[in-house]
């Protein structure tokens, strides 16, 4: 979560100078879907992995892109296991859920310090509940 706190916050930044119109769209449709799979009483992790990599693409920036893609591709099945034992109460989903609005909400606003601290926030929130969940169980819960 280091890596993506440095990465992640900066192109949240960049995505809420540089986002166009049409990725306003897309942000919107993530978001709807997010909302909808909680509704539903289900997770979002496919949505989740979309919205953060669709922040990297409205950066605009090709190397932080690769670098995500990347990252994601590594960590998706890790991504899937953290959704369904560290997030297992709806809680802690109504908050991930409410953190990605705000980020979304300060990327369409172009409020670039906002969406920069609030992915901060929201990276900082999932490492806490992680390191929670690793001091109760062992690490190879979370190995596919």
């Amino acid at each position: 979560i280091e890596v993506r706190k440095g990465i992640e916050s900066w192109t949240s930044y960049y995505a809420a100078l540089r986002r166009t119109g049409e990725e306003v769209v897309q942000f919107d449709e993530i978001i709807k879907g997010m909302e909808n799979a909680f509704e539903a009483g289900e997770t979002s992790e496919e949505e989740d992995s979309r919205l953060h990599i669709m922040i990297a693409k409205a950066a605009h920036n090709v190397i932080w892109l690769h670098m995500m893609y990347t990252i994601f591709g590594v960590i998706q099945e890790y991504l899937n296991l953290i959704w369904q034992k560290v997030y297992p109460d709806t809680g802690d989903r109504a908050i991930l859920l409410k953190q990605h609005r705000g980020i979304v909400d300060a990327i369409i606003s172009g409020s670039s310090q906002d969406a920069y601290e609030r992915m901060l926030e929201h990276l900082s929130f999932a490492e806490k509940k992680t390191l929670v969940f690793l001091s109760k169980n062992s690490a190879h819960e979370l190995l596919p």
